[in-house]
C-alpha cells in the first residue's frame, strides 16, 4: 500500500503522482504533476521502480568513457 509522500505511476497513463493522503487500503489522493488533485483506487497506480543499481550499488549504474557512450563521465 502506497504511503503519503511516496511517488507513484498511474498504471493507465503512465503518469507520476505523488500520494498525498491515504484515505483507505484501498484508495488515495494524488497530486499530478499538472496541479490536479484527484482520488484513485490503489490498483491504479504502482510504485515508482529505484534508480538504484539492480546489483545493489547505491544508484544508477553511469557510463564508462569506455562504452563509447556520449554520456559518459
Amino acid at each position: 500500500m502506497p504511503q503519503r509522500g511516496e511517488i507513484v505511476v498511474e498504471r493507465l497513463t503512465g503518469n507520476r503522482a505523488m500520494v498525498i493522503e491515504v484515505v483507505s487500503p484501498e484508495e488515495i489522493t494524488c497530486r499530478f504533476a499538472d496541479g490536479r488533485l484527484e482520488d484513485r483506487f490503489t490498483f491504479e497506480v504502482e510504485p515508482l521502480l529505484s534508480l538504484r543499481d539492480p546489483r545493489g550499488g547505491p544508484r544508477l549504474v553511469r557510463p564508462t568513457a569506455s562504452s563509447g557512450s556520449p554520456l559518459a563521465v
